[in-house]
């Protein structure tokens, strides 16, 4: 079983507030967009190899937790009687360097 958003609700939410704010607000807006719609194309990107997997398997997007008085996040989470697995997906240009001593 599959269980995904169709569309970001976030993004809905900052596309329908930047016709109203003016810069320099409307700046920040913008690129709060752009970031919000690239984490969601990345986790779309998961789509096809996650329709590879065993059947056995529920999957689940997007997941918004309680813990304590606040919440958390998970991107993907597959489920099988065996196991859980969380999937945390980034999606960025460009060129990423690892310090590889620490």
């Amino acid at each position: 079983m599959i269980v995904k958003p169709s569309i970001a609700p976030d993004l809905e939410a900052w596309r329908a507030l930047l016709p109203r704010v003016a810069p320099p607000l409307s700046d920040e807006v913008d690129y709060t967009i752009a970031r919000t719609a690239s984490g969601f194309h990345g986790e779309q990107s998961l789509e096809y190899p996650l329709s590879l997997i065993s059947p056995d398997y529920d999957i689940y997007y997007d997941l918004r937790l309680p813990h304590g008085d606040s919440f958390f996040q998970i991107d993907c989470l597959l489920v099988s009687e065996y196991c859980f697995l969380i999937l945390e997906v980034k999606n960025h240009r460009g060129v990423l360097t690892f310090d590889t001593e620490h």
